[in-house]
């Protein structure tokens, strides 16, 4: 049960016993976020820093990818695969666009559903990108149902989603055959925010991409209490991660404005903060 109050929103977990409760600090949030938020609107530290800059960044990417196209639609997809930690997300776009310039092939769908798994992988060895077997196994399936059920290309994944229910519902592997490999809530908010902050789809509601790093921030700052569990208990569960997404979310599109420019200063404030 969630109950959002002024000063706090109180979550009950039905999988837990009733003396347990997490409880999110409504007023810190806002004030810590509002702070982060001001500063990156400013250019302040750390968001002055050039390490603070979004994986994104056209900077990153290769001179030969043509912006706004199908191709670089189909290279933010790709991205998705090494943002699940193990590796800087700026280093393995950068790292993924060299791939590219060599290699522009391995982007089309029409081309990689065919390819052998192994010719990925020993780019992506060559490169230094680390998961070289599930990743190259993902790319080429995801490639072929990409290609089937969207042409190839990832911005169709959202003609006529205009929530993120739906969106979750076309890219979340829930079975075998339905989505994506790979692809959770996480990283369906991920190729979300990507293809959104680019221009490519258009404007919708939803949970920024909460991970481990974002966890441990919520707690060290206190913008989550536990209350009934015990000083050395494990705190970190799916629960958590779900409460956040939803939560920490709501109050980042309440700061501003329904548009990209407030979504990559939401995005940005958050994601590079827990870098």
């Amino acid at each position: 049960m969630h109950t959002l109050g002024a000063e706090r929103a109180v979550i009950e977990s039905p999988d837990q016993s009733p003396e347990k409760r997490i409880i999110v600090d409504d007023e810190r949030v806002r004030r810590v976020l509002g702070t982060l938020l001001c500063t990156y609107e400013n250019g302040e530290y750390p968001y002055s820093l050039e390490s603070t800059r979004l994986p994104h960044d056209h900077d990153h990417l290769p001179d030969t990818l043509e912006i706004g196209s199908q191709a670089h639609a189909m290279f933010l997809f790709t991205a998705c695969y090494y943002m699940r930690g193990g590796i800087r997300s700026v280093d393995a776009v950068k790292r993924l666009g060299t791939i590219y310039r060599d290699t522009p092939e391995l982007f089309e769908a029409s081309v990689v559903r065919e390819t052998d798994p192994s010719v990925i992988a020993t780019s992506l060895k060559d490169n230094g990108l680390g998961f070289q077997k599930t990743v190259s196994q993902q790319w080429v399936e995801n490639a072929r149902r990409l290609n089937d059920r969207w042409g190839g290309d990832p911005r169709r994944i959202f003609d006529g989603v205009t929530d993120y229910d739906t969106a979750l519902e076309r890219i979340q592997r829930t079975r075998r055959e339905k989505g994506f490999v790979g692809f959770q809530e996480k990283m369906t908010s991920m190729i979300t925010y990507y293809l959104m902050d680019e221009g490519m789809i258009a404007y919708f509601d939803f949970p920024l991409p909460v991970d481990m790093h974002v966890l441990r921030v919520s707690i060290e700052h206190e913008l989550v209490r536990f209350e009934g569990y015990q000083e050395d208990e494990n705190v970190l569960s799916d629960e958590l991660l779900t409460i956040l997404r939803r939560y920490v979310s709501r109050v980042c599109v309440n700061t501003g404005s329904r548009t990209t420019a407030s979504l990559r200063c939401n995005m940005a404030v958050f994601c590079c903060f827990v870098r």
